[in-house]
């Protein structure tokens, strides 16, 4: 969506997931780290033809409904954004 700085202060926030961003550059090193564990991984992502049906302007509203409720300074402790 382009928003970088809100989109990683709210994965901080809700430590749902890593951003689409950081995966492809995480992935290769994780997935080492696993065959030495002797573990194994699987594909969770959304396909391609799922963000096809997603409504990124709706994402973006919420994305930043929630980000606007959370407390002065409770988003990031480098105060980049307009709340710290």
């Amino acid at each position: 969506m382009g928003n970088c700085v809100l989109c990683v202060q709210n994965h901080l926030v809700h430590k749902r997931h890593i951003p689409e961003c950081f995966q492809d550059i995480l992935r290769p090193s994780i997935l080492a780290l696993t065959a030495q564990m002797e573990m194994k991984t699987t594909e969770g992502r959304p396909t391609p033809e799922v963000w096809k049906t997603v409504d990124k302007a709706k994402q973006l509203a919420n994305a930043l409904a929630r980000h606007q409720t959370e407390k002065p300074g409770a988003c990031c402790s480098s105060g980049a954004c307009s709340k710290g």
